[in-house]
């Protein structure tokens, strides 16, 4: 499969902001996975997540927003213990390498928005002296397209990267089929 939805989970809404948690899910626009999400399970489909370290984000100098701050503290328990855990944290340059590596042969790298993953995301190769996994025509705008089409989307563990990119796949999938889609360039 040669797309990928993407989303970051930070303390900030800035370039610059801190990682929390990161995914990124393969996925075929044409398909239909609306049951990939079973007892609170991702099947079947092709995955990479992360949790971040928040010293090594600290370190390339990104940046903390105590609003966002704010609004983490009022999400569920279940999305703030699964975002703020200590357990199983990697370096943010070790997280970032490893998803160039891991998304080599994408055409169509998605986002909720071209105007927030993907800048939060750039600030870190740059600060790293790393190119992005994609080039400027291979951003995909996910959430113009989920609008246009007023499909219904999941919601099934908001705030959570990984269940994110999944619950936007199938909002995607649907749309895509509604607007009749047929490929993508």
């Amino acid at each position: 499969m040669k797309h990928v939805m993407i989303d970051l989970e930070t303390l900030g809404t800035m370039p610059t902001s801190t990682w929390l948690t990161f995914a990124a899910v393969r996925f075929d626009p044409h398909s239909d996975d609306c049951n990939s999400i079973q007892k609170g399970k991702i099947k079947k489909l092709d995955y990479f997540y992360r949790r971040v370290d928040l010293q090594s984000c600290l370190d390339l100098e990104l940046t903390i927003d105590d609003s966002t701050l704010d609004w983490w503290s009022k999400q569920e328990q279940t999305v703030i213990q699964e975002a703020f855990t200590d357990k199983d944290r990697s370096n943010v340059t070790d997280v970032a390498m490893d998803f160039y590596k891991w998304s080599k042969g994408i055409t169509h790298f998605w986002a909720n928005g071209s105007y927030f993953d993907f800048p939060i995301m750039e600030s870190v190769y740059w600060k790293i002296k790393k190119a992005t996994p994609w080039k400027y025509w291979q951003v995909m705008d996910y959430r113009t397209i989920f609008k246009c089409a007023d499909v219904d989307i999941p919601k099934d563990y908001k705030h959570h990267a990984l269940y994110d990119c999944v619950n936007q796949i199938v909002a995607l999938q649907r749309a895509i089929k509604k607007l009749g889609i047929q490929k993508f360039r």
